[in-house]
């Protein structure tokens, strides 16, 4: 078990996500680097669909309530165990009465703490990846427990080159890509960036370019969809993403792009390329 002594900002529980019920209008959900949450549970040895502690730009700071092995992946954030930092991708026991603090990130967006082990967190609709509406709390709350039954099975250890932020994304175009107005070549010309306006729904997307879109009928959307709406906002839809909308779907962000473009804090450029 561990307590969370200060939650920090956008932290939760998800696991791969909620499969099946989008129909009943639920989001998907799960981790927004897919990449870094299978990792973290690989390196500690735990079933590749388990969940894990995810937090963005600035950590939780975590007391353990008893032995277990842990694993960072994703962003590097500045952590500490008690006084000692710590490095990610390298998997450490840690005992009872250690306190875990997860401070900045450095670089990147979102982090992964893996913990081996069976994770007794709120199971509903197939997933423990929590949501509002659907678990009993969106995210983390200060004092929350979180109950896992501790693996002492081995650990694993790779070679893990960190990689750097990727500056161009990969796309295909949407439905809508047609119907753009305006030279559609200047999608693949432009510099975008991340706006300040962003969260695990969506992330609005700053150019300077001039297009737009007409609205359509409200039609079925998903993670990876970018809509482009008639006054020429960009928006990139992301894993809590509803799952239908009413603005053209001028482009889809693969799986692997859906995990890039996470990681790219606001203000961080990029451009769009064709996969």
């Amino acid at each position: 078990m561990l307590k969370i002594l200060d939650p920090g900002i956008y932290t939760s529980v998800q696991d791969q996500g909620r499969f099946g019920y989008r129909k009943y209008g639920v989001p998907v959900s799960g981790a927004m680097d897919q990449d870094a949450y299978i990792l973290a549970n690989k390196l500690v040895g735990t079933p590749l669909n388990e969940a894990v502690i995810e937090f963005a730009f600035v950590g939780p700071k975590i007391e353990f309530l008893e032995d277990c092995q842990i694993v960072l992946t994703g962003a590097t954030f500045n952590t500490f165990l008690d006084d000692k930092e710590l490095s990610i991708h390298i998997p450490i026991a840690v005992t009872q009465g250690q306190v875990l603090e997860i401070k900045n990130a450095r670089e990147g967006c979102y982090g992964y703490l893996g913990i081996a082990g069976k994770w007794n967190s709120q199971f509903v609709m197939g997933s423990k990846s929590q949501y509002s509406n659907i678990t009993s709390s969106p995210r983390l709350q200060k004092n929350d427990i979180v109950k896992i039954v501790p693996s002492n099975g081995p650990i694993n250890r790779y070679d893990i080159q960190k990689e750097p932020p990727k500056t161009e994304i990969e796309v295909v175009k949407g439905p809508e890509f047609d119907q753009v107005k305006g030279e559609k070549k200047f999608i693949f010309n432009a510099e975008f960036s991340i706006s300040k306006n962003l969260s695990r729904m969506g992330i609005k997307l700053d150019s300077s370019i001039q297009l737009s879109a007409k609205e359509i009928i409200t039609s079925p959307v998903m993670p990876g969809v970018i809509q482009l709406t008639p006054g020429g906002e960009f928006i990139a839809l992301m894993r809590d993403a509803q799952t239908t909308g009413g603005y053209a779907r001028v482009l889809i962000l693969p799986d692997k792009s859906i995990n890039h473009l996470s990681q790219l804090k606001p203000g961080s450029k990029f451009t769009f390329k064709l996969a």
